[in-house]
């Protein structure tokens, strides 16, 4: 078991706490601030924060990431409907 998938089964949540349109596996890709992108896999869910709650298999995979920065590779841009934070 890689260690992503050891943080995911041991901290986090396979389902999301309110429904945002993505599930555990699902290819996404991400955007940094440089605006390069990367195409990564859903590992899990945390409680939503100020910088997130969707986790993916990257280098840093214990850091949660929003959805302004994520497009489901089937094309679906994701738009806040509420702050995370709440």
């Amino acid at each position: 078991m890689s260690s992503a998938s050891a943080y995911a089964a041991k901290s986090l949540s396979a389902v999301p706490h309110f429904d945002c349109g993505l599930n555990v596996g699902d290819t996404i890709e991400w955007v940094n601030d440089y605006g390069v992108v990367w195409e990564h896999k859903v590992i899990g869910f945390s409680e939503p924060c100020s910088v997130g709650f969707i986790h993916f298999d990257s280098d840093s995979y214990w850091f949660p990431h929003n959805l302004k920065c994520i497009t489901k590779v089937n094309g679906i841009k994701f738009e806040h409907t509420r702050p995370l934070d709440e």
